[in-house]
């Protein structure tokens, strides 16, 4: 009997039955869809959430719900925007002001390389999506636990009355009215209602949130929304303090020298202004990652009151100092803003210097 030799498969009919085997087991066991992250899944609520607030409009709610998902390319200046309009309601979205709202989320715990996050959120600069959307939760988060600061109503001129001077007070985040539970217990509402300056002044609040003393531009369009000016107060420095580099005191005292230049070049050689040196911090209730740096930040402010102090004597103004005055306690929200008790004691403390401007 004559054997014949077994048939060996050819390599290409063994590629082509594997084939066939990967597409049964396709057709048998579906592959796993990537699944969304965590904070892409919660993006909706958490769109809605911001909306319900009033802290974005119904317009970037749908730009958020549609562009903060997977790898879309998100521009710069709609995160700058979005971050302002949560961490400072009202304020315009400038680079600055976005950038001081990175700062705000990172003392707050939630944001980590503030810097990293000031360079994206520019013209020019995009961002993922997806990382939109974890930005979006954090924001949530913080609206959770900040809730937004006093709303500043100007009293009218018209109700002003004309023998009340008009005091300008151009300042930071606590000068807006920021850690108190009202607008009624900021301390510029306290020193307007005190019987003592009853129908002798009216402090106008130009306080923003996250300006250091180098904002001329700033007080330049202050002074331009203003044609009655009877006294000026500079109360800055705080957010300065931030700066570790070394420039902290000389770059904040020659910006509040061009300041003082501009009010008077304006309201007159003679117009009574005072200097206000910043508040201390709590560094115990700073965010963790805020902490290494705390000490040199409380020594910044620490440097910076005798430094105003010459400015004041050398430029003919009055001085204050609110450093050492809040116990740790009245700052026990993120280590930077006072409570209501906090404010009461900067309203009795600048009280009497302010009177003294106009007496």
């Amino acid at each position: 009997m004559i054997s014949l030799p077994a048939l060996r498969p050819s390599p290409r009919s063994l590629c082509n039955k594997l084939l066939l085997l990967c597409a049964l087991c396709v057709s048998v066991v579906p592959l796993p869809a990537f699944a969304a992250s965590p904070a892409e899944s919660d993006l909706p609520s958490n769109v809605a959430t911001l909306s319900a607030r009033g802290l974005i409009s119904p317009d970037d709610a749908a730009f958020w719900l549609k562009n903060a998902r997977g790898k879309t390319l998100v521009p710069g200046e709609k995160i700058a925007a979005l971050l302002v309009s949560v961490i400072f309601p009202g304020e315009p979205a400038t680079t600055e002001q976005a950038a001081a709202a990175c700062e705000r989320l990172a003392d707050a715990g939630l944001l980590s390389e503030a810097k990293k996050w000031a360079a994206i959120v520019t013209p020019g600069k995009t961002f993922g999506g997806k990382g939109c959307a974890h930005l979006i939760e954090k924001l949530v988060r913080y609206a959770d636990t900040h809730p937004a600061p006093p709303k500043v109503t100007q009293q009218p001129a018209a109700a002003i009355p004309d023998s009340a001077a008009r005091v300008l007070v151009f300042g930071d985040s606590i000068t807006k009215g920021s850690g108190a539970p009202s607008p009624a217990e900021s301390w510029l509402a306290r020193v307007n209602a005190s019987p003592a300056a009853n129908a002798k002044l009216f402090l106008l609040n130009e306080g923003k949130g996250g300006r250091p003393a180098t904002d001329t531009d700033g007080f330049a369009d202050a002074l331009a929304r203003h044609n009655r000016v009877d006294a000026l107060v500079l109360a800055l420095g705080a957010n300065d303090a931030r700066d570790v580099s070394g420039a902290c005191v000389p770059n904040a005292t020659a910006a509040l020298r061009k300041m003082i230049a501009a009010a008077r070049a304006k309201f007159g050689a003679n117009l009574p202004i005072l200097l206000i040196a910043p508040p201390n911090i709590n560094p115990a209730a700073l965010a963790p990652e805020k902490r290494p740096t705390a000490s040199q930040r409380a020594a910044n402010l620490a440097a910076l009151e005798p430094a105003l102090r010459d400015l004041a004597a050398s430029e003919k103004t009055a001085f204050a100092s609110l450093l050492d005055l809040l116990p740790p306690e009245t700052l026990a929200a993120d280590g930077v803003h006072p409570d209501a008790s906090g404010h009461a004691l900067i309203a009795g403390t600048l009280l009497r210097p302010i009177l003294q401007l106009i007496n």
